[in-house]
């Protein structure tokens, strides 16, 4: 069983009769052995543990709301099905701690490892895990809801048919997760790394991934509706046959993306990097592509209706038989595109807007 790094400190031991006399008094218990001990039936609201041995105890038939553990060791301790409200952990070990089934609202960990922690089929809501290690933890069919996980190291860890509505999650390298079947809604993932996973056919709409690398991520026929993928590097990802209205990719690497088939209605490509990115047979009306790299990216028979691609740099962009509609093609270079077959109308460079724009604001020094 995991060990304290901390120094050993002389921890007497604590009858529940001793217990039940500190908590009587509201006073904090310090530096105290309560290993292995079962806690059933006991009242332990409010309850402060500082720098406690609590190894193996069995929390089960406990009142634990608003008991606070700081600095203590809780490998192997059992909260199986319980209910806990603003139950917190601060820098404790609790490796291999079980929550299984547990009811866990308001409560946070702040420097607590949970490796090995088993918080199958439990139900977290508004529940904060900062700089906590979750190694090998698992969530699975467990339910989280405007959860926050900052920091945490999430190598291994299980969310296999979990559901995660509001989550954020920060600095997770999801690599080694195990994400089959779950269900992601409105999750929110800052510099997150979802490499080497599979997301087809799920849904992930309202999602927001910004600075996330999601570079070769099967997301074929995924749902991307209303989900923002800002700055983040979807580099030879497949998103082909997707539900991408009203999506964000502003300042994306989608460098050799496959978007083949996909619905893109209303989409935002601006400042993006498509190079050798594939939009062929695409209906993406009122898209918007303003300085985005198109480079060698192919819009073959896509319905480009009222798209908007001023500024694009489109050298060896292949436009075949494509559908325009007052399609902005300001101040990009047709010449250098493949455009035979295409049908429709466009508008092409504003003189006046290409002088504003060169002159703006950025690029003027006024005399002080």
């Amino acid at each position: 069983m995991p060990t304290s790094s901390r120094p050993p400190f002389a921890r007497r031991k604590l009858s529940i009769e001793e217990l039940r006399e500190y908590l009587f008094h509201g006073l904090q218990i310090p530096t105290r052995d309560l290993s292995g001990l079962s806690f059933d039936g006991e009242d332990l609201t409010k309850a402060k543990f500082l720098d406690c041995d609590l190894s193996g105890a069995d929390f089960r038939g406990a009142r634990l709301d608003k008991a606070a553990f700081t600095m203590c060791d809780l490998p192997g301790a059992r909260f199986d099905e319980m209910s806990l409200s603003r139950f917190s952990l601060v820098s404790c070990e609790a490796a291999e701690a079980s929550f299984a089934g547990a009811t866990l609202s308001d409560c946070q960990t702040a420097g607590t490892s949970l490796a090995g922690a088993d918080f199958g089929e439990a139900k977290l809501l508004r529940c904060a895990f900062a700089k906590s290690p979750l190694t090998g933890a698992s969530f699975e069919a467990a339910e989280l809801e405007t959860v926050a996980v900052l920091q945490s190291d999430l190598t291994d860890v299980v969310f296999r048919t979990a559901s995660l509505l509001m989550v954020f999650l920060t600095e997770a390298d999801l690599r080694t997760a195990d994400l089959s079947q779950t269900r992601l809604q409105q999750v929110l993932l800052i510099d997150g790394d979802l490499r080497g996973h599979t997301f087809a056919g799920q849904s992930l709409e309202n999602c927001t991934m910004m600075k996330a690398n999601l570079d070769g991520v099967d997301l074929r026929g995924a749902n991307l509706a209303n989900s923002i993928f800002m700055d983040s590097s979807l580099r030879q990802a497949n998103l082909s046959g997707i539900e991408g209205s009203k999506a964000i990719f502003n300042g994306a690497d989608l460098t050799q993306a496959d978007f083949t088939g996909s619905k893109l209605d209303m989409a935002n490509f601006s400042g993006a990097t498509l190079h050798h990115a594939s939009f062929a047979d695409c209906r993406m009306p009122i898209a918007q592509f303003e300085r985005a790299d198109l480079r060698a990216a192919a819009f073959d028979r896509a319905d480009l209706s009222h798209a908007n691609f001023a500024n694009a740099h489109a050298e060896g962009a292949s436009l075949r038989n494509v559908k325009l509609k007052q399609t902005s093609l300001h101040m990009v270079d047709l010449d250098s595109t493949f455009s035979e077959g295409s049908t429709g109308t466009v508008k092409g460079t504003d003189p006046h807007r290409a002088v504003a724009e060169h002159y703006n604001s950025f690029k003027v020094r006024l005399a002080e």
